[in-house]
């Protein structure tokens, strides 16, 4: 008797299992199945190029190749002309081997890597996370050249140059004083090889002074860059306050007011000029 009243639901039990197990089995045939049809579609996908990124045949014309420092362009300008979206080139512009354009284009780097703050007016500290245009500058040329010194002991020595009936008064405060992008330019003028500010002229490490085409028309000393747009014109590293921060900006956004380079001998002609030692530190009496 016992037997015969379990043994119906024993085999109960052993039919819903061996349900289970052919339920469990189709289900992981289907994932299989779904998985290799999905493998084979991307796949083809990716052969035919209708991913998401892929280049299509209206815009086959266009070349972009993201520069690895390029930082935040926005799209170009062009006066007279529809905004057009920049196309960077990373290393097109070639630099020499004259050591100022290296340094220049070095601090550039520098700053763009620290992403400095653009201020208004110079800041002491070399190595603040700081500074303005015309510390750009004088951060590239610090192991060369003083700009700090350079600069104001001209000003005092020519001060006719610099719209001054007499000369300054030797002081930290006047030393301040001069160190403005107006001054640099007198000063550049001076000793600096002066060039024209075409795109085929400049080279990196070259230095330009800038006026924005919109906005703020203030005087912005900046360093040529060695890195091009899309119509080959190389791009200036700057600290403008408007952006607030170190930026490889399009020249297209700029008027250039001046461009200057320097070499080691004009380097050596400043000092010989001015009775300045070598490296001379920025608190060094004028």
């Amino acid at each position: 008797m016992r037997y015969l009243a379990t043994g119906p639901v024993l085999g109960s039990k052993k039919r819903r299992d061996l349900r289970r197990l052919a339920t469990i089995l189709i289900v992981v045939a289907v994932a299989g199945l779904a998985a290799w049809l999905s493998l084979r579609v991307v796949a083809r996908d990716l052969a035919e190029g209708r991913h998401i990124h892929a280049k299509h045949a209206d815009d086959a014309h266009v070349k972009v190749l993201p520069s690895p420092t390029a930082v935040g362009v926005a799209a170009a300008f062009r006066p007279g002309g529809p905004a057009v979206p920049p196309v960077v080139v990373p290393a097109a512009v070639a630099i020499g081997a004259d050591p100022v354009a290296q340094a220049l284009l070095a601090a550039g780097r520098d700053h763009l890597a620290r992403k400095v703050a653009a201020a208004s007016f110079p800041v002491d500290d070399s190595r603040a996370n700081k500074g303005s245009g015309i510390d750009l500058i004088d951060r590239g040329l610090e192991r060369i050249l003083s700009l700090r010194q350079a600069l104001p002991r001209h000003r005092a020595r020519a001060p006719q140059l610099y719209g001054l009936r007499e000369k300054p008064a030797l002081t930290g405060d006047e030393r301040r004083r001069a160190l403005t992008a107006e001054n640099l330019q007198i000063f550049l003028t001076t000793f600096a090889q002066n060039l024209d500010g075409t795109r085929d002229s400049l080279e990196a490490g070259d230095i330009v002074l800038l006026q924005r085409l919109h906005g703020a028309r203030r005087l912005l000393p900046a360093v040529v860059s060695d890195v091009v747009d899309g119509d080959g014109t190389p791009m200036v590293i700057t600290l403008d306050p408007v952006d607030r921060v170190a930026r490889e900006q399009l020249l297209a956004t700029y008027a250039v007011e001046g461009h200057f380079r320097l070499h080691v001998a004009d380097i050596e002609r400043i000092r010989q000029s001015l009775d300045l030692p070598v490296g001379a530190p920025a608190g060094t009496p004028l």
